[in-house]
């Protein structure tokens, strides 16, 4: 493995061990592969609140800015 994807790993397991001190680098390796060999539902099948809850689950809640506007109609 890449030192540099082994340190970004390192460190969401730690952040990760804050909640469950169980987790390890091999959990979320096992976790991540699962997740990438599982269909993924068609973006359009999402609500909107599923939807983002999915893009906080798949990139944390601090890698975006969601800005809520009112459609004019």
């Amino acid at each position: 493995m890449q030192p540099s994807l082994k340190d970004k790993l390192d460190a969401i397991v730690i952040e990760k061990q804050k909640t469950d001190r169980s987790w390890s680098l091999n959990s979320e390796i096992e976790t991540r592969l699962e997740e990438s060999l599982m269909e993924k539902r068609a973006l359009a099948s999402y609500t909107d609140g599923e939807l983002i809850d999915e893009l906080i689950r798949r990139f944390g809640r601090d890698a975006f800015v969601i800005q809520v506007v009112k459609k004019e109609t």
